[in-house]
């Protein structure tokens, strides 16, 4: 990484921390013998979190029968490692959402992350890979630099995005 772009990495300010609720889900998690229905919860004290964790576990990749329409329940079929990943991706974008970039498009932005974060869960699951969650978490965290180089330099990463169309090119 550019020395120059790191330095200025590490002195901004405006980089978003953690809301409470991710923060007690992380510890949670942490813990040896995790409590599912505390973890269900703390999910529970952040509506916006919670509505994304059904809608993550109601989705067309786990194709189940009838809505899971409880937290415990979700937390259950999803996993503790889908759950913090969940938590801290969502905290994360939510808390970079105040400062607007001309062009940037958090809707697409989350909703790519998460089309790839499934891709590549699907993948491990078809290819009978172990740590399904692991890279669950590389296909949710592939662009996160976006967000970094949009709160780094916002007017220029704004023109930069908006002459792109959106392509990763």
């Amino acid at each position: 990484m550019n020395s120059h772009l790191r330095k200025r990495l590490e002195k901004c300010s405006t980089l978003p921390t953690l809301p409470a609720v991710a923060i007690r889900i992380v510890e949670l998690c942490r813990k040896q013998d995790v409590d599912l229905r505390k973890l269900a919860e703390a999910i529970g004290q952040d509506p916006v979190l919670c509505a994304r964790v059904l809608k993550v576990v109601n989705s067309a990749f786990h194709c189940f029968p009838r809505q899971i329409e409880t937290l415990s329940h979700a937390v259950a079929i999803l996993g503790i490692d889908a759950v913090q990943t969940i938590a801290l991706a969502f905290s994360l974008v939510r808390g970079m959402r105040c400062n607007e970039v001309q062009g940037f498009d958090f809707q697409a932005f989350w909703r790519r992350s998460l089309f790839s974060a499934v891709s590549a869960q699907c993948l491990a699951k078809w290819t009978k890979m172990r740590n399904e969650e692991v890279l669950f978490l590389a296909g949710l965290m592939q662009d996160i630099g976006m967000l970094f180089l949009r709160e780094l330099a916002p007017k220029g990463y704004g023109e930069l995005f908006l002459q792109s169309s959106g392509s990763h090119r």
